[in-house]
């Protein structure tokens, strides 16, 4: 089991595929390992749905929008993204290195 003060952080980035392909690597090595995925990114839309007045109801080409779903890349500071940590326990740290270097 990888506990608080056994384990080193072996991998931190945003690309999802890197760390799939580094878990992947860990379990056929038979390396333990913890991953973590924290979000970041705005917790409001930037750009609010627009009220139903005078001028009358979106268009059915605006459907999603006008329901209240606000585009991905619509948030403030850009799209979000997913930032993911992979741990190992620190005797394990080499190996893993060497894996996700893909030595």
């Amino acid at each position: 089991m990888i506990h608080l003060l056994n384990r080193a952080l072996l991998f931190q980035d945003t690309n999802a595929g890197a760390a799939a392909l580094l878990r992947s690597r860990l379990t056929a090595a038979g390396i333990p390992f913890k991953a973590k995925t924290e979000g970041s990114g705005a917790a409001s839309p930037a750009v609010r749905t627009p009220r139903v007045g005078k001028t009358g109801a979106m268009g059915p080409s605006m459907g999603s929008y006008a329901a209240g779903g606000v585009p991905h890349a619509w948030v403030e500071g850009g799209a979000q993204s997913s930032i993911y940590y992979i741990y190992v326990k620190r005797k394990d740290l080499d190996r893993a290195k060497a894996l996700r270097d893909g030595k």
